[in-house]
């Protein structure tokens, strides 16, 4: 997992990058090693902000944004909301691939079932 760190109108510190590359070590089980992930830290006013993206190769994007009175709990937020998102992502992906493995499986029954009634018939 390659992580791409970005402040935008600010100057990100060194300590925030080893922070959030050491909070997205834990997703690198569920993806790929050549995979991007986009972190962009920015402030407006008195909210700091980070932004973390992981484009994935089936087009879909998991995404969070957070903002809080400093950079430290706005990572933490966003790698719990990252989380949330990763974990509902992997469920839907688990369910689809029951529902093809139950209509192959409902397909080879059915292809058995017309078999036997054929060598019965003759």
């Amino acid at each position: 997992m390659k992580v791409i760190v970005t402040g935008r109108n600010m100057h990100v510190r060194d300590s925030l990058v080893e922070q959030v590359e050491k909070k997205l070590t834990k997703f690198e089980r569920y993806f790929n090693s050549d995979i991007e992930v986009h972190a962009t830290f920015s402030h407006q006013k008195a909210d700091q902000i980070v932004e973390i993206t992981i484009p994935l190769k089936q087009g879909t994007t998991i995404r969070a944004e957070e903002r809080s009175g400093n950079m430290e709990s706005s990572i933490d937020m966003a790698i719990d909301k990252l989380a949330r998102q990763i974990s509902k992502h992997k469920n839907e992906n688990w369910k689809s691939a029951i529902a093809a493995m139950k209509r192959f499986v409902l397909k080879k029954s059915q292809m058995l079932k017309i078999l036997k009634q054929m060598v019965h018939k003759s």
